[in-house]
């Protein structure tokens, strides 16, 4: 019989393998920065933003992000976001977590 698991176990490890797979989008981005070059995060989120006739409240609440921090990253005053943030509009624009964290990587080497 296996040992029960202590409160909690089961969330530490969905965290866990939460981040290795957050690890590994970002590791896979960095590799197609050459071939995804033109992405911009910022554009990204203000085109789609505009195509789905959003407004600043409506994605930042989706994303779990502040309506000030999701205009600085629409405005590329905030650069650098971190991968949960990306995550978040990524879900919350439909675009592809990959397409938007190179964006994103993009958008730190401008």
């Amino acid at each position: 019989m296996s040992k029960p698991l202590r409160p909690g176990a089961r969330i530490d490890r969905a965290i866990e393998e939460f981040r290795v797979e957050d690890m590994q989008a970002v590791a896979d981005a960095a590799m197609q920065v050459s071939k995804t070059s033109n992405l911009s995060m910022k554009k990204m989120i203000s085109s789609e933003r505009g195509r789905l006739n959003l407004s600043l409240q409506t994605v930042d609440d989706r994303a779990g992000i502040t309506k000030s921090h999701m205009w600085e990253l629409e405005q590329g005053r905030s650069v650098n976001p971190t991968v949960r943030t990306v995550h978040g509009l990524a879900q919350a624009l439909g675009i592809p977590f990959i397409s938007l964290a190179a964006g994103a990587l993009n958008d730190t080497q401008s």
